[in-house]
């Protein structure tokens, strides 16, 4: 039982710096742990307790993570409900990206934009009648930011 609560969480942290979907890790553990009487108390009071420390350390990590921007002047295409238009990236960061373009973008639209010879996809949190505020739907790893921002910056 202890065996497979410390591969979980091993599994959990491992998804956790790749992806914030690690919370189905903790679903299915627990649902495997409800299937056993031995240690479920513990158990579950165990991985409760590490699953909310894993979270607030993640919560802490990521406020920070999304306020480093970094000015950068990106002219590119963004592609949205099949419509594609140039735009420029003002800042970028990990996880999201300040855009001007001509055309509105509607709050909750999904949008891919091309960063780097690949398109990544976001979601327009914020605009206003010149800019736009998107967040990627993964964070960008280290390195291709250092790429991005040292071709265009």
């Amino acid at each position: 039982m202890v065996t497979e609560v410390l591969a979980a969480l091993d599994r959990m942290t491992e998804k956790a710096v790749e992806s914030s979907d690690w919370l189905s890790e903790v679903g299915d553990l627990a649902e495997n742990l409800a299937e056993s009487e031995d240690g479920i108390t513990i158990a579950l009071g165990t991985l409760g307790s590490l699953g909310m420390l894993l979270t607030a350390l993640l919560r802490i990590r990521g406020i920070n993570e999304r306020q480093r921007r970094y000015p950068c002047d990106i002219k590119t295409l963004m592609k949205s409900d099949n419509h594609a238009q140039s735009i420029q990236v003002i800042d970028i960061g990990r996880g999201g990206a300040k855009l001007q373009s001509e055309d509105d973008t509607d709050i909750g639209q999904l949008i891919e934009i091309r960063l780097g010879g690949n398109w990544v996809k976001g979601k327009t949190i914020w605009n206003n009648n010149t800019f736009a505020g998107v967040a990627f739907n993964r964070t960008m790893p280290a390195d291709e930011l250092k790429t991005l921002i040292g071709n265009y910056s």
